[in-house]
């Protein structure tokens, strides 16, 4: 298995899903993008601050997907 050279870490839950995912950009700086699982409900958020929300069925199959950009005193929602 060959390993992204981009990815310096990636941190899991207890379910093996990534809670955070440490990468380097063009330039060799750290970028983080984090994700948050609520039931199911996941939300990845990209160092630019954009967001995205993806809602799956009990059996994993994509239900409802929105993006969303975090600006300073609230969410602007796509």
């Amino acid at each position: 298995m060959s390993r992204n050279r981009w990815v310096i870490t990636t941190t899991y839950d207890a379910l093996d899903r990534p809670l955070q995912v440490k990468t380097l950009d063009e330039l060799g700086a750290e970028q983080t993008t984090t994700h948050t699982w609520e039931g199911f409900k996941h939300k990845i958020k990209n160092p630019k601050n954009f967001g995205l929300s993806e809602t799956r069925d009990v059996w994993g199959q994509l239900e409802l997907t929105s993006g969303f950009l975090i600006v300073k005193g609230g969410v602007n929602g796509n």
